[in-house]
């Protein structure tokens, strides 16, 4: 099996979803198109990893682990997790920094920071919803099983403001090293 496929039996592990829902969910951590997703969701009922209840109304197909899905989730978490895959086309473009004039400087700051506050923008209502369950005490079991969103959503959230401490940093000392030349 491939990562997207353990990828999805993960996030069904936490509730049963459809193949929108999961989308939604892995954005968080992970890419993939929904026709991956739906291609890999149809291998992994072939395979009885997972299967499906169909809404004849809707057409909609609400996916969940059958136990073979369980078993494999168990499994997977327990291997070595390989070193994540960074490529940021931003850095790339700083790492040339002192070929570029200084609006061309300043805007590619600028669009980082705009990116960062959109982010952080979308993830701030999912942060607030998840701090609730948090300190309701009628909703622990909810809490206990959205704790692995939390810590990704929270983990995003801190990326975010410390991205945009950086950009503010690394903007003062361009200016403060090119300014006077």
């Amino acid at each position: 099996m491939n990562t997207l496929s353990y990828v999805l039996l993960c996030m069904l592990a936490r509730k049963p979803c459809t193949g929108y829902e999961l989308k939604q969910y892995m954005e968080l951590f992970w890419q993939a198109h929904h026709s991956q997703i739906y291609t890999v969701l149809g291998k992994l009922e072939t395979q009885n990893y997972v299967e499906f209840e169909a809404d004849t109304e809707t057409t909609k197909k609400t996916y969940s682990l059958t136990q073979k899905g369980i078993e494999a989730v168990s499994e997977w978490v327990l291997e070595d997790t390989p070193e994540p895959i960074n490529r940021d086309e931003f850095l790339a473009k700083i790492y040339v920094i002192a070929l570029m004039d200084k609006s061309t400087v300043i805007q590619l700051f600028n669009d980082r920071r705009r990116h960062y506050k959109k982010r952080a923008s979308i993830n701030k209502p999912k942060l607030e919803e998840l701090e609730a369950l948090q300190n309701d005490p009628t909703r622990k079991e909810e809490w206990r099983n959205s704790f692995g969103r939390y810590l990704i959503v929270k983990r995003r959230d801190d990326i975010c403001r410390e991205e945009l401490a950086w950009c503010d940093w690394a903007e003062d000392l361009y200016h403060s090293a090119f300014d006077k030349i």
